[in-house]
């Protein structure tokens, strides 16, 4: 298995990436109410600009063509980064895969910043994601979220990494 690193949406395969946010996907459109095809089409909107406007980059856990993983990471400034939308294929998890690429991906951004600093977001009740984060040297830094509004989300967990 190899990560590979995605700075625009040209070469991704837009069916094998919503086969691994699929899941995810499907929720929000039930908590919305929204059809899946319009949380898909949000979805690769948001990506986009993501990618191209922001700067941000995604990685995703591929072998032969299939994807088992993915996370995009935003610059946040010069040595900070911010990792959201942590995912691996429902079938796979609690094999590593998500540790594999959360290692692909500090090692990536080691070799342009000799010290960064890593924040993800999940739920509080979201363990897997949670032990995920702390199995590649996350810590706990907050049992909250801040958003960028400045509101405080108090079902979120800020994790953190400092290299």
């Amino acid at each position: 298995m190899e990560t590979k690193f995605f700075y625009n949406t040209q070469n991704i395969d837009k069916n094998e990436l919503f086969h691994v946010y699929h899941e995810g996907m499907q929720k929000n459109a039930e908590h919305y109410h929204e059809p899946l095809e319009e949380m898909e089409k949000a979805h690769w909107e948001y990506l986009t600009d993501f990618l191209e406007k922001r700067s941000g980059f995604l990685a995703v856990l591929t072998e032969d063509e299939k994807y088992y993983a993915a996370l995009r990471v935003l610059p946040k400034g010069k040595q900070k980064f911010y990792c959201e939308a942590f995912e691996v294929l429902a079938e796979e998890r609690g094999k590593g895969l998500g540790k594999k690429l959360y290692r692909d991906v500090i090692k990536h951004i080691s070799e342009n910043c000799e010290h960064f600093e890593l924040e993800a977001h999940t739920w509080q009740t979201n363990t897997a994601s949670i032990k995920s984060h702390l199995g590649v040297g996350f810590q706990i830094e907050k049992n909250y979220v801040v958003r960028d509004d400045g509101s405080k989300d108090d079902f979120g967990v800020t994790l953190c990494m400092k290299k």
